[in-house]
């Protein structure tokens, strides 16, 4: 079926992925498609892809969710000021999460960890 942000997380209002390498030059395939064109249906019986897969290389990309809810992340969601603090918080919950709740807690702290005092 068709997948929505909103109907798996309420609270997230926009999306955005930042691509980290680039089609052609760091990896072969895995081209990203919006929406299926009905020509590109694939036979009966077949999942539907909106990602090609890689042929070659790796494809580098950080997804973001946004939301338009008032507030910030919620009380249990310290953010660390230390620069190094930051820096394994970035490494632990964006870059090698460990856990499926890990990319779930850098979203509610992104702003905090990428933009420290401006919160």
């Amino acid at each position: 079926g068709l997948h929505s942000d909103e109907s798996t997380f309420p609270e997230f209002h926009y999306s955005a992925v930042l691509y980290l390498s680039t089609q052609g030059d760091d990896f072969e395939g895995g081209t990203f498609s919006w929406s299926d064109p009905p020509e590109a249906a694939p036979p009966e019986g077949q999942p539907r892809r909106h990602v090609e897969p890689l042929r070659s290389g790796r494809r580098f990309a950080v997804p973001s969710f946004f939301t338009t809810l008032p507030g910030g992340p919620p009380a249990e969601a310290t953010v660390p000021t230390e620069p190094r603090a930051v820096a394994d918080e970035l490494w632990r919950t964006l870059l090698a999460p460990q856990t499926a709740a890990d990319p779930k807690e850098f979203f509610l702290k992104w702003h905090g960890l990428l933009a420290p005092g401006h919160a």
